[in-house]
């Protein structure tokens, strides 16, 4: 009797479990999506949700190991890694900051050239010796046209700025830089995104990939 009675409440219970307890499930996997963002909207943000959706077939479910991993372990993580990406991001951010100063176009006989003027301004309280950024470059309706990778080993003192040229060689091979070389700098949208920061004592930031 007591067996049977513990059966019973063991059935209970799992019909009792919410949906982010349960293990990811291929069948059910986008109703569960939907069910846990209208339950758990306060937990876990949008991004993280999509994020979870976006990838969730490559990394949890495809994956060996998915049967075993419920909603909630791969949110946590997705979430654990977002907040650290931002704690990353914030701290670069109050380290370093790059301003867009202008565009030019350089030509030397059969070669063009991009160049782009760039403010470089240190914040910190320690000098920076290596500086990993990239330039993302848009059109008016936000298309990407091309990143530009960049790294500057130049000592940059504490609480100071710098301004650098990146020169850019335009290529029939990379429509990118031809587009770029031809369109007027009004027209174009110029962002950045700092990756490492590096500073003289070779403590570091670096944003997690």
């Amino acid at each position: 009797m007591k067996k049977v009675l513990f059966i019973v409440l063991v059935i209970i219970l799992s019909g009792c479990k919410g949906v982010i307890d349960k293990k990811i499930n291929k069948e059910s996997f986008i109703n569960d999506l939907k069910d846990i963002q209208l339950k758990y909207s306060n937990e876990y943000t949008s991004s993280d949700i999509n994020e979870l959706s976006d990838k969730g077939f490559s990394m949890y479910i495809l994956n060996t190991a998915a049967e075993n991993i419920t909603y909630k372990q791969a949110l946590d993580k997705i979430k654990s890694y977002r907040i650290e990406k931002e704690l990353k991001i914030k701290s670069i951010n109050d380290a370093v900051s790059i301003k867009f100063i202008d565009k030019g176009n350089l030509s030397n006989d059969d070669l063009k050239f991009n160049l782009f003027k760039l403010l470089i301004e240190n914040k910190s309280k320690k000098d920076i010796k290596g500086l990993k950024f990239s330039i993302v470059i848009k059109n008016m309706f936000d298309n990407e046209i091309a990143i530009i990778d960049e790294e500057k080993t130049e000592l940059l003192k504490a609480n100071s700025k710098n301004e650098i040229i990146k020169k850019q060689l335009v290529s029939d091979v990379d429509l990118g830089s031809s587009t770029i070389f031809n369109t007027d700098i009004s027209k174009l949208k110029i962002t950045y995104i700092i990756n490492i920061v590096l500073f003289s004592d070779d403590s570091k930031i670096e944003i997690p990939q």
